[in-house]
């Protein structure tokens, strides 16, 4: 198998998680209604999925392959094959934790998940409001560097993930279109945007993942408060500061549309 390094990335090996090489744990989030949306390479003709565990950092177990109505399933690209979860509601609510995921196919292949932290981030189905969704997608499969397969979006695969964070910092922009006349600059048009921000504290994988935000088509963006944008292209990654080995401080800017001012040159002279 190859990992395809969504927001959720699945490996071959425990030693590819964030947490066994950094030592640093800091976890995806999830809710309890579903996990994150995964997918992963995988042979063609692969076996299929038979059994999903949980495991804790206490490497306990919670077997939840029964929570799926339908386990993660085959789905074929231009030249490979993939495993893919769509985000699909579970039959039963994650227990609250910390945990890693253990999948087993009927050939023995065994994939794991990076750390992720089910927490309350739906109460019913409200969003709380401490948390902030990104949602994104691309009505093409994504290309990814040579040594990684492509994010396999034409079946309508969507990625997600949550930020236990606000909107803050935020900023604007103004762009004047227009002539100079006898040294008074007369505008033909203006521009404001107001931008904003989301800064969060990040692992190496996911960074991996969200530096190629701006290359998505569809791009949403839905805050504490429960308001939606929708952001598509227009969204900033900015560069990543790296506080402590591969664990970082990020952050994401973007804007809702622009107030756009039209007026005619030669009524101002």
């Amino acid at each position: 198998m190859r990992t395809v390094f969504t927001t959720f990335p699945i490996f071959d090996s425990l030693s590819k998680q964030d947490y066994t090489r950094t030592g640093q744990l800091r976890p995806l989030l999830s809710p309890r209604q579903h996990l994150p949306p995964f997918q992963f390479e995988v042979s063609a003709g692969v076996a299929t999925i038979t059994d999903v565990q949980m495991v804790d950092c206490n490497a306990a177990t919670t077997n939840i392959t029964a929570y799926f109505a339908n386990l993660p399933v085959v789905a074929t690209g231009a030249t490979y094959s993939y495993i893919q979860y769509k985000g699909d509601t579970l039959n039963t609510l994650l227990p609250f934790g910390s945990y890693y995921l253990k999948m087993t196919d009927n050939d023995a292949n065994i994939y794991y998940s990076d750390y992720f932290n089910v927490e309350n981030i739906y109460i019913g189905s409200v969003q709380s409001d401490e948390y902030i969704k990104l949602k994104f997608s691309n009505t093409k499969d994504l290309p990814t560097p040579l040594n990684e397969p492509a994010i396999l979006y034409q079946d309508s695969f969507y990625d997600e993930c949550w930020f236990k964070t606000e909107l803050g910092t935020t900023e604007h922009e103004t762009t004047r279109i227009g002539t100079e006349k006898n040294g008074v600059f007369i505008a033909e048009k203006m521009i404001s945007v107001y931008r904003y921000k989301l800064t969060d504290y990040i692992g190496r994988n996911l960074y991996r993942a969200l530096h190629r935000l701006p290359l998505h088509d569809d791009v949403e963006i839905t805050d504490n408060v429960g308001n939606v944008y929708d952001v598509g292209h227009d969204i900033e990654v900015g560069s990543i500061s790296w506080d402590y080995w591969d664990m970082g401080t990020l952050t994401l800017k973007f804007n809702d549309g622009a107030s756009v001012w039209e007026g005619n040159a030669n009524n101002l002279t």
